[in-house]
């Protein structure tokens, strides 16, 4: 789906990313300035990501949004060459100074100086953009870490890492890692960011359900923790979205709408708020218009947006397949008013449904309504019954065989069968008798 023009203008980026800093930030405004290209909001984003980097250390990343902005927004933006070099010499400089701590850590052999040197230095990395040699740095850190919270920082800084260059393995492996250090500890800070990470890695495979249940693990005291890889507004609302996608109503009661903790986070977000307690109202039309109304700003999520099509999709045939459950029969007109769909988009919908086993119904085109496929349930009893008859009477009669097969003798049985030999055996192998009782 495209944003029309007009919803361009009335975006206010300041406010939509407010929550989100560092890395998450400049990933939203970059996504947001290649999505509207040539357009006004492009130059809006462009200047947010200058403004935000001109007090930052990615010299390479503002010299390439300066070139792309080429003047159009005055003097302020023009590239200023011999100004970003000489950044750039002071961060090299800063990066040797870090480079010769870390030799000099080493020769002390001290484990805990050495991790240190290693974080520092690709702190310093991270903070330039070259996010790869970042992560090298973090993984080097392992074989000194001494205490379970160090672990516990070297894997949330790799997952920083693996997020922004959507290594999404690494960001699995290393949230399974931070899990089994802080299983028994009550670190809610830490629990909250790999719940976040975990969230994040879910939704980039589409399992919309495991993204759910790990956004609704996180506190609403992880605050700006962890805003430099989303924000608490993209929590709420990917965790919202995934939840009314794919979890059922129980599920949602529990999880979403008596979860104190997920609720605050949809306090920040009240248009999905809005939609949430609809769909569970089951006020199927009122909960899309509110998403309608909120899509906008998610178009502008680089995590959600290329989800958001199947998402939309999915909550609109729960909604058909909750609404239409209770009812034999269901008018298509009734139907199509209460989820705002209009006839050829209700019958499409319907149509996937049914195919997909998901409705046992058929649409009556010619009267306009919808009728359901109810199993009789007598005759599903009575057939029940009738095969419990036929197997119990299949059964007593094996038993009745194998009982007059034992009465005459008819059975086999070898040497040495203990107690329970018949005597058939006797009576059909007399000299074998005769032999095993002299011995």
């Amino acid at each position: 789906m495209e944003i029309d023009a007009q919803a361009d203008a009335s975006l206010d980026l300041e406010s939509l990313f407010s929550g989100a800093t560092g890395a998450a930030r400049l990933e939203h405004l970059l996504f947001v300035a290649d999505k509207f290209k040539g357009q006004e909001l492009e130059l809006e984003a462009l200047r947010l990501a200058a403004d935000q980097l001109a007090a930052a250390s990615n010299v390479k990343l503002h010299r390439e949004v300066l070139e792309r902005i080429g003047g159009r927004l005055g003097p302020a933006y023009v590239l200023d060459r011999p100004q970003l070099e000489a950044k750039e010499r002071a961060l090299a400089a800063q990066s040797s100074v870090l480079d010769a701590d870390l030799a000099a850590a080493r020769a002390t052999q001290s484990k805990d100086a050495v991790r240190a040197a290693h974080r520092a230095l690709a702190d310093c990395w991270a903070s330039q953009g070259a996010v790869n040699e970042a992560m090298k740095g973090y993984m080097r850190m392992r074989e000194f870490c001494t205490q379970p919270d160090h672990v516990l920082t070297m894997c949330i800084s790799i997952i920083k890492c693996a997020v922004a260059m959507r290594q999404w393995v690494h960001v699995a492996a290393y949230r399974k890692r931070g899990e089994s250090v802080v299983a028994s500890s009550t670190d809610t800070m830490a629990k909250s960011q790999l719940a976040a990470a975990g969230g994040l890695y879910s939704l980039s495979q589409a399992k919309f359900e495991e993204a759910a249940r790990s956004y609704v693990e996180v506190s609403p005291d992880l605050g700006s923790e962890f805003s430099d890889v989303i924000s608490a507004q993209d929590i709420a609302t990917h965790g919202a979205m995934c939840a009314l996608a794919s979890l059922d109503r129980p599920a949602l009661q529990s999880l979403v709408i008596d979860s104190p903790g997920f609720r605050e986070h949809l306090e920040s977000v009240p248009e999905i708020r809005d939609a949430v307690n609809s769909f569970h109202a089951s006020r199927f039309a009122d909960c899309l218009r509110h998403l309608e109304a909120a899509r906008p700003g998610m178009e502008l999520s680089p995590h959600l947006a290329p989800h958001l099509p199947a998402l939309f999709k999915e909550i609109r045939r729960r909604g058909l397949e909750l609404h239409a459950r209770p009812y034999a029969t269901l008018a298509l007109s009734g139907m199509g008013a209460a989820l705002g769909l209009i006839p050829a988009d209700l019958e499409a919908e319907l149509e996937a449904l049914i195919v997909g086993g998901r409705l046992s119904a058929r649409i009556d085109g010619a009267a306009g309504v919808l009728r359901a496929h109810r199993p009789d349930a007598r005759a599903g009893a009575l057939g029940a019954v009738l095969a419990a008859g036929e197997e119990f009477v299949a059964a007593s009669r094996l038993l009745a065989l194998r009982a007059s097969v034992l009465q005459h003798g008819l059975v086999q049985r070898s040497l040495g069968a203990g107690p329970g030999a018949g005597r058939g055996d006797a009576q059909r192998h007399p000299r074998q008798r005769d032999r095993v009782l002299s011995s």
